[in-house]
């Protein structure tokens, strides 16, 4: 469990806080920072890595796919790690707007931002004070 959570950078309050949670309740305060970043998939950033005119030429849909297929062939590795991106993006996408995980967001746009605000609020016992910096 510790190799994917330092991989994909999760982290669970509960488990690494279980004395606070148990003795307290949650935590008294609250601060953070969090990113103000949409998930979504944008397939240039993985094929920039290969080869940066991807990203700086404004390509059309069809160019894109061509140059896709070319760099395919030219990288052997990177069509998996393409492909592993692009399930990791829709996993973590389908995660944050997962009603289940987040009921208070439904219907509202996801982004880190919102995330972190219900987390907050499970995590503080009853009375705690959250503040988060935002642009």
């Amino acid at each position: 469990m510790e190799t994917l959570a330092e991989t994909y950078k999760f982290f669970h309050w509960e488990l690494e806080f279980a004395d606070i949670f148990l003795e307290r309740g949650g935590f008294d305060l609250m601060i953070g920072n969090p990113p103000w970043v949409k998930i979504q998939w944008q397939e240039g950033d993985i094929l920039g890595e290969y080869d940066p005119l991807t990203v700086i030429r404004k390509l059309s849909a069809s160019e894109l796919a061509k140059r896709r297929e070319d760099l395919f062939s030219k990288y052997p590795k990177l069509q998996a790690a393409y492909l592993q991106e692009y399930e990791e993006s829709h996993g973590t996408h389908n995660f944050l707007n997962a009603v289940q995980n987040y009921p208070l967001l439904k219907g509202s746009q996801t982004n880190l931002f919102k995330c972190f605000l219900p987390q907050a609020w499970n995590f503080g016992k009853s009375g705690e004070v959250s503040g988060f910096l935002h642009p």
